[in-house]
């Protein structure tokens, strides 16, 4: 889908044409699109189409007429009916003239500034990028603030083998954010120290409140996977732990069990003059006793915390 926004006397709206200060939004575009934009802006085809491919990292490259800002922000996709949080790849690239930004999807980021065109300047490039980092920081909080949810949610159930897997999947979303949070601090650290494109007064205050939230999505990555990693390894130690009684339990079956095995194995050969052969009471004493050493066995056990 292709948006272009443009400001002219502080009214932003939406437009057909490219025009100088304009903001293009391509969010999962066609190619054609993707041509369009590429031929009207002389940008680097390979460089727009960056962001289409998620297993592009996060990175700040300069060229001759415009800079490439490619930077992981947070999605959330549907696995077996469940939520699975990942990251994929935003393009912000701008030129003395314009901004484009290219993600795969419809993303939150992009959206919440289309759609209050009021707080966005589109000639104002360094505080639309701003922005847009700003609110790439503010849903990873959101959906570590969900991630967090969902493992106190999911301590409450019993413990099974579906439940360790619903912990790893989110053990799995942590290790993407914290990757991504890393790389893309680097990147704005980097992004600080161009010179490229011109600075306004309110974009220190916004720069700030962009570092602050980054820095608190990386604490809070950090402490949840902490978190969660010490819950992974409390299930297991409680699957380890039943698995362990039901074997030892097992166990004490078959010892006690063993018993009649033998007994009866022994009395039932064919032999001249075994104990009570001839005798009409013989099968039940040796019943008597077959159970009399169960139940020893068994006390043995029960004394030995087996059963």
């Amino acid at each position: 889908m292709l948006t272009i926004l443009n400001t002219e006397e502080d009214i932003t709206l939406k437009t057909d044409t490219i025009s100088k200060g304009c903001w293009i939004s391509l969010s999962s575009p066609s190619n054609q699109e993707v041509l369009t934009i590429a031929d009207s802006l002389k940008i680097d085809l390979k460089d727009i189409r960056s962001a289409l491919d998620s297993d592009e990292v996060s990175r700040l490259e300069k060229e001759d007429n415009y800079t490439l800002l490619l930077i992981d922000i947070p999605t959330v996709i549907l696995k077996n009916q469940r939520a699975i949080y990942t990251t994929i790849p935003l393009s912000v690239i701008y030129s003395r003239e314009n901004i484009v930004t290219v993600c795969l999807e419809d993303t939150p980021v992009i959206k919440k500034l289309i759609n209050n065109k009021r707080e966005i300047c589109t000639y104002k490039r360094t505080q639309l990028i701003y922005k847009i980092l700003y609110n790439s920081a503010k849903l990873y909080m959101e959906y570590l603030i969900k991630i967090n949810s969902m493992r106190s949610y999911i301590e409450t159930k019993v413990s099974t083998k579906e439940t360790l897997t619903e912990l790893y999947d989110l053990e799995k979303s942590l290790v993407y954010f914290k990757t991504s949070l890393k790389s893309n601090e680097i990147v704005l650290n980097r992004l600080l120290k161009q010179t490229a494109i011109k600075q306004y007064p309110e974009d220190e205050e916004l720069l700030e409140d962009v570092l602050i939230e980054y820095k608190q999505a990386i604490e809070m990555t950090q402490i949840y996977y902490e978190v969660l990693d010490n819950t992974i390894s409390k299930y297991s130690a409680l699957m380890d732990y039943d698995l362990n009684n039901a074997m030892k339990l097992l166990t004490s079956f078959t010892i006690v069990l063993a018993i009649p095995t033998v007994i009866s194995g022994i009395f039932g050969m064919n032999l001249i003059n075994m104990p009570w052969s001839g005798s009409p009471s013989g099968f039940w004493i040796v019943n008597a006793i077959t159970v009399a050493l169960c139940i020893m066995c068994i006390m043995l056990l029960r004394k030995k915390k087996m059963m």
